[in-house]
């Protein structure tokens, strides 16, 4: 996680789910997930409290199982396409505009797919 100032307008500070210790947070990093400084566990970032006070982080969803579908998005044309978690790092091609691309991993911690990689 970036180092933010609690201080300034948009900082405010979270309580680590694991460890308890306050971590900095920026408001555009709400519904995010992120990693503890201290202890790296993961957490979601919770909506800023209304009275300033540190507020606990919540609990990211569990990863996706082995074998799970996801959608992402051709780097090209950006049509919807859907693959299986056994085919990341495999080389595909769009049905759209025939574009070869890499077919995204997903992200561990939130269970979203990184952008595809276009190779042509």
């Amino acid at each position: 996680m970036p180092p933010a100032n609690a201080h300034s307008a948009d900082g405010f500070t979270i309580l680590c789910l694991r460890c308890d210790r306050e971590i900095s947070a920026r408001a555009e990093w709400i519904g995010r997930d992120v990693q503890c400084p201290h202890c790296a566990a993961a957490m979601r970032v919770p909506p800023r409290p209304a009275d300033g006070r540190a507020v606990r982080a919540v609990s990211p969803p569990p990863p996706p199982p082995p074998g799970w579908r996801f959608s992402f998005c051709c780097p090209r044309c950006e049509s919807l396409l859907e693959s299986n978690e056994r085919l990341t790092g495999q080389t595909g091609n769009c049905p759209t505009c025939s574009a070869k691309f890499v077919i995204p991993q997903l992200d561990r911690v939130s269970g979203t797919p990184r952008a595809a990689r276009l190779l042509d």
